[in-house]
């Protein structure tokens, strides 16, 4: 590897292109230079072999960097022209539809398994460490902490899911929009984990069998997000703006629906927007009754105010047929007429965490045999 050095006073804090947690990244001579808060010898190491690879969309490092004491201090890089997008992060939030937005996904994934086929694991698919050049070409940066086969010393790849959806996939507005560009993050996840295994742990089959399972679920839930939906009303509309899913859930309501229907909310009606969450309800055939969700509670008077609910209850007991049915937005262990054959429909279970997880699987053993 070829190397060079550099005094500190060849560097300007003008040229300062970003810093980070491990150090500085300076405009040097039309390349990028890293520079190191605490240069190691396993980096030295690490980049001697990173600077053999030729990677396209990675920028690589390319020659080592030392001090007026010859100190090892840092490395050289190729310098991107960005967009106006900058990084992965950025472009997910300027686009529309999900389809756009797994369309970069995918050319993620293409840039993951690169790295494995030349047995290097990213350990931080961090979405700012893709950024996009005026070209729109997706590029790999922060190479430097990738995993190297015989640098056996790294973090194990386990960062990055919490990330994305706590900072990416909030800004994405439609449920469904969330889910499925979560479950996209979820399966590159696994594909990281399951490779990482492959090529640092080769020798221990008990460690890879772990991952297996994950990545064929991952692997099926892909296959169910980028199925080809055009031909079925069952399945998500990737090329479908917000409004257009609103407008197709609004149509579908008031086929099934006649003015003369009555129709139990159980609760959460909207997260954010109620304003415009009333006016659609408003606009809803049948006769509409709410049942109180969490969600609902920092609205609450706004919704009664709004009439677009006949009745507004915590809980309801209800005639379906001669069968009675006990409504609420919670699970709940036992209810009203329990004990004589009623039923219990609740919206959904809130913070399932291995605490509560206990009560719900005696809670399914309980009922298994009933009918």
């Amino acid at each position: 590897m070829n190397k060079i050095t550099i005094s500190d006073n060849e560097l300007s804090y003008s040229n300062l292109i970003g810093t980070g947690s491990e150090g500085r990244v300076f405009k040097y001579d039309n390349q990028a230079l890293k520079l190191f808060y605490q240069p190691t010898e396993n980096k030295l190491n690490k980049l001697k072999v990173l600077s053999q690879l030729d990677i396209k969309d990675f920028v690589m490092p390319k020659k080592l960097v030392f001090d007026q004491h010859n100190n090892f201090s840092g490395f050289t890089m190729p310098l991107i022209n960005l967009s106006n997008d900058k990084n992965l992060e950025v472009r997910i939030k300027n686009l529309n539809t999900l389809k756009e937005k797994i369309y970069y996904l995918k050319k993620q994934e293409e840039l993951i398994k690169r790295a494995h086929e030349n047995n290097l694991i990213l350990i931080d698919l961090n979405p700012k460490n893709f950024i996009i050049d005026k070209n729109d070409n997706l590029i790999a940066i922060d190479t430097d902490n990738y995993i190297v086969n015989e640098y056996k010393n790294d973090i194990f790849p386990t960062y990055f899911y919490e990330y994305y959806t706590s900072k990416v996939s909030h800004n994405i507005d439609n449920n469904i929009d969330k889910l499925s560009y979560t479950l996209y993050l979820l399966y590159m996840l696994a594909l990281e984990r399951y490779n990482s295994s492959k090529l640092l742990y080769y020798n221990n089959d008990d460690y890879i069998e772990k991952y297996v399972e994950s990545l064929d679920i991952t692997l099926n839930i892909k296959e169910k997000i980028l199925i080809n939906v055009s031909d079925s009303k069952d399945k998500v509309y990737l090329d479908d703006t917000i409004d257009e899913l609103e407008s197709e859930i609004i149509k579908r309501w008031n086929v099934k629906v006649d003015e003369g229907d009555t129709v139990y909310v159980l609760g959460d009606i909207a997260e954010d927007d109620y304003v415009k969450a009333i006016e659609i309800f408003k606009g809803l055939k049948g006769h509409k009754h709410l049942i109180v969700g969490n969600h609902d509670l920092k609205m609450l008077d706004r919704i009664k105010e709004s009439n677009a609910f006949e009745s507004i209850e915590f809980m309801k007991l209800i005639d379906d047929s001669g069968k009675k049915v006990c409504l609420c937005h919670y699970p709940i262990m036992d209810w009203m007429e329990f004990s004589r054959g009623g039923c219990h429909v609740y919206g959904h279970v809130h913070n399932k965490t291995a605490k509560n997880d206990i009560a719900y699987v005696q809670i399914k053993q309980y009922f298994k045999d009933k009918p």
